[in-house]
């Protein structure tokens, strides 16, 4: 096992931007949001508890810090190197740094929040549930009433009772209610939805095979 701290930027990749080494120990500057910056040690910049999972459960460390190891003596080797290279593993080994960052997993959680957002404010809209009511509610009503052996004409008056429709006007603010607490319980589960569901991408293809081949017809310079 690799360890709990994972890195979403692989300590050889940061190596490269190295401030300083001291006795075998490589410092890079790390630069916050906010535009502070900090020296630190490459083991502890751009890692994350568990990101590519636990022991035991839903995890691709393993075979990630498998593949760093093959492609950390390549990525030594073209430091020394500049101008075109002709090396079949650089397709490899950029697709696999494309799909494993933190920046695609919060790619993802962003569109998810916009999705799950206008999903909302869609759903919780008094007049999308009159609507929902007028349509779907009411015709499936019908034709449980009909089912129930209450003739089509019948079922229909029913379903267009005044009094149905003021108890239904009645439950609105209930079902807006409702509404709401789907979404927030969705907002709950949405990070550890993508959480999973990249870690179980990178399960199946941790080294991009596909993004591989369409990037090996590419030609590539070292500068």
């Amino acid at each position: 096992m690799a360890g709990k701290n994972q890195h979403t930027i692989p300590q050889f990749l940061q190596k490269g931007f190295a401030s300083r080494v001291q006795r075998g120990e490589i410092f890079v500057w790390a630069y916050r949001k906010d535009g502070s910056a900090f020296e630190s040690n490459i083991s502890n910049v751009a890692k994350e508890r568990y990101f590519y999972g636990r022991a035991g459960e839903l995890n691709v460390d393993d075979d990630i810090t498998d593949l760093e190891t093959e492609y950390a003596p390549l990525l030594d080797s073209l430091r020394s190197r500049s101008g075109q290279v002709f090396e079949t593993r650089i397709a490899s080994l950029i697709a696999h740094l494309s799909i494993r960052t933190r920046y695609l997993r919060e790619s993802f959680a962003n569109c998810a929040d916009v999705l799950l957002e206008r999903i909302h404010g869609h759903l919780r809209d008094p007049e999308t549930i009159r609507k929902i009511w007028a349509g779907l509610g009411r015709e499936r009503l019908i034709a449980e009433l009909v089912a129930r052996g209450i003739s089509a004409e019948d079922a229909s008056r029913v379903a267009s009772s005044p009094n149905l429709v003021d108890f239904v006007e009645s439950m609105v603010p209930t079902a807006v209610s409702y509404v709401d607490g789907l979404a927030d319980g969705a907002r709950a589960r949405t990070p550890s939805f993508i959480r999973d569901g990249h870690v179980k991408a990178l399960l199946e293809d941790p080294a991009a095979l596909r993004r591989s081949n369409a990037y090996s017809s590419f030609n590539w310079f070292v500068l």
